[in-house]
């Protein structure tokens, strides 16, 4: 027996637009839910419309993109097993052969979360650009995972996912962000297809609202990886200060680390690029510490004195450096950690 295939669709104040999605979907005998997130009155007659081609969930009021796809979750997982997912968006931003493009490698690989990935160019929105360049440097920064298109709405996975995706937090945007970091955290495989980009009239279709959005979406990232972030602001808070006083690199650096590495030990019982820990023995996991710190501050004194950058504008740059050269590293680190 074949798995079954269902499309969902979160829709808030939908257009034309999504009915002749609808209509194109309707040729491939999947499955179409649509769960219409408090659009009121004046969509009734589009969902009217819809309920030709989907069954339609509706919410009394706008509760959010998150909150509409797990109400989407939550039916699917009381109604089908064994089942391929595709979410899409209700903009006409998807089309029906890139949710295929899902499917097909979904059905290979029916344990990673699959991502269509839109290239940016010239059509691209200036706000969507830059909104994913920024998002997709700082996710990678604190997880170690690389994802070109980290707000894509176009993903696929099997139903027995669910299960993790309805624990996630968050009901509005930040909910996909959020649905990003748990996999990374549970070890889900991220998987990501090309897809054709497409953006109708500068995508002013969109409900996403640029400032209040992008704050939730930074705050879920800050605070899943509060460890890290509070050991580099108590770092470099630390390192500034011993330098301004005492204008030594290397005394700066080594005091302000380790005060940093220990706060972070109290905390979650795990230093920086120490993961493994528990499997490789101290010594071990102490080495490995201590030679990257010891590139850290070669890199350091080589800013400062050869390249003669401000010693704490240095150390930035030297942070940064070092975390995105070892973001792969960490990342096999933080798979290590888990399992054990």
């Amino acid at each position: 027996m074949l798995n079954k295939k269902i499309i969902l669709i979160p829709a808030y104040e939908p257009t034309i637009e999504m009915i002749k999605l609808l209509k194109k979907l309707q040729k491939e005998e999947w499955i179409v839910i649509v769960v219409d997130d408090g659009s009121g009155k004046s969509y009734q007659s589009i969902f009217k419309k819809v309920q030709e081609y989907a069954t339609v969930l509706t919410h009394p009021a706008n509760l959010g993109k998150g909150k509409a796809l797990k109400t989407g979750f939550e039916y699917i997982e009381q109604h089908y097993q064994d089942a391929f997912i595709v979410t899409m968006d209700c903009d006409g931003q998807h089309t029906v052969k890139d949710a295929k493009k899902l499917f097909a490698y979904l059905e290979k690989n029916p344990d990673t979360l699959v991502l269509g990935k839109r290239k940016r160019g010239k059509n691209t929105p200036f706000a969507s650009k830059f909104g994913n360049i920024l998002t997709r440097g700082v996710y990678y920064m604190l997880t170690g995972t690389d994802i070109y298109d980290t707000q894509t709405g176009l993903r696929a996975f099997h139903e027995k996912m669910l299960f993790y995706l309805l624990q996630v937090k968050g009901d509005r945007f930040e909910y996909e962000m959020n649905m990003l970091l748990a996999c990374c955290k549970n070890q889900i495989p991220i998987k990501e297809v090309e897809i054709e980009t497409i953006y109708i009239n500068h995508n002013s279709l969109s409900h996403f609202r640029a400032v209040k959005d992008s704050l939730l979406i930074y705050k879920e990232i800050i605070l899943s990886n509060y460890q890290e972030v509070l050991t580099l602001i108590v770092d470099y808070l630390l390192y500034s200060l011993l330098f301004i006083f005492s204008h030594k690199v290397v005394f700066s650096n080594v005091i302000s680390r380790c005060v940093s590495v220990l706060l972070n030990y109290q905390i979650s019982r795990r230093v920086v690029f120490l993961y493994t820990a528990k499997k490789q023995g101290f010594f071990t996991s102490f080495f490995k510490s201590f030679f990257i710190f010891l590139i850290n501050t070669v890199f350091l004194v080589l800013f400062i004195k050869g390249l003669k950058i401000p010693a704490l504008l240095a150390k930035v740059v030297v942070e940064i450096g070092m975390f995105c050269l070892l973001g792969r590293y960490n990342k096999a680190e933080k798979k290590d950690f888990v399992r054990n």
